[in-house]
């Protein structure tokens, strides 16, 4: 249940006024993606938008390989498809 530790870990960044980076999210996604979930690797792309934190390359790449895992090839290429270099 890593992606659960990675959930809790995240919030108590917010909880103590801290503002995860790119890189705390992408951990987070990972943890997601190992455990085939999926749909909150998703809600944490979302999440990262709505912060205003740019995803990169590995944010993709890894969201990309989730889809994968589960046989989602349309999200897959939609992810691909919007990947793009983000600046804040």
């Amino acid at each position: 249940r890593l992606w659960a530790e990675a959930c809790c870990l995240l919030d108590q960044l917010y909880n103590r006024r801290l503002s995860p980076d790119v890189v705390a999210y992408n951990t987070l996604i990972c943890a997601c993606e190992r455990s085939q979930q999926w749909h909150v690797a998703f809600s944490a792309m979302m999440k990262l938008h709505r912060v205003n934190q740019p995803a990169d390359v590995v944010t993709y790449s890894i969201l990309i390989n989730a889809c994968d895992k589960v046989c989602n090839w349309k999200a897959a290429l939609r992810w691909f498809v919007n990947m793009r270099p983000e600046r804040k």
